[in-house]
Parts: C-alpha cells; structure tokens; sequence
C-alpha cells in the first residue's frame, strides 16, 4: 500500500467524521465561511486577470456563456425521457438528444416543456437514481 495515499484516506476519513457530528447548524456556517473565503478568492483572480489581460466584463461573461452548458443531462431529466419513451412517445428523447449536441447553446424558440431542463429538481424527483442496467 503507497504510504502517500493511506494518509491521504485516513485524513479524509477523519474529516469526515468531523462532519458526521457537527450539527445542521454547525455544517451550514461552516458551509457559509468556506463559500465567502471562495468567493472573495474569485473576485481577486478576475480582478486580477481583468488588470492582467484588460479583458471587460461583459466580454468575460460572454465567455463564460459560451464555455458553460445551460443543460447539463440530469438524472431526473433523464427519467422523464424514459418514462415518455416507455409510453412510446420518442418525441422527448429526440429532442433531449438534439439540446445536449450543443448545451452551451440554448435554442431561443425552444418550448417552455424543455426550457425546464435547466432547473434544478423537483422534490419529487431529487432522489431518483437512474441506472444502465437495461
């Protein structure tokens, strides 16, 4: 066994248990103090790039948007493709199959029915597990 990875597992393993007895309240503020630190850390790399690069702001979001997906395939997502497909409506799958060729790019006359594929779950769905096995 590499020594290196044995600490590396057993140091995760302990943080782990760290989590398991901190409270919800406890979780949340640590959740809260890690997420500012990251933020103000990301505020200073774009202001630093900005002075580096002289890039713009609406030219960096214009980047970010094309680099990042507005529909990422989720597992609910998926589910409601399955389902359709299984009644012997293939209408979704195809079209769910036509949005992920290009998910940097969302179709301005794209229906209301997929234009939900970008929100998060619902409750219902939130813990649904999708598998490969057929």
């Amino acid at each position: 066994v590499d020594p290196e990875w044995l600490e590396r597992t057993i140091t995760r393993s302990m943080a782990a248990e760290k989590f398991e007895e901190m409270s919800g309240d406890e979780k949340r503020a640590l959740d809260r103090q890690r997420w500012v630190k990251w933020l103000l850390l990301y505020r200073e790399r774009v202001e630093s790039e900005r002075a580096d690069h002289g890039t713009p702001a609406h030219e960096r979001r214009e980047m970010m948007v094309r680099s990042n997906p507005w529909l990422v395939l989720r597992n609910w997502v998926a589910q409601e493709a399955i389902e359709a497909a299984e009644g012997g409506d293939y209408g979704h799958v195809e079209k769910l199959l036509s949005l992920l060729m290009d998910p940097t790019r969302m179709p301005e006359d794209l229906e209301r029915k997929f234009r939900k594929y970008a929100d998060p779950p619902k409750p219902s769905m939130a813990d649904i597990c999708v598998t490969c096995s057929s």
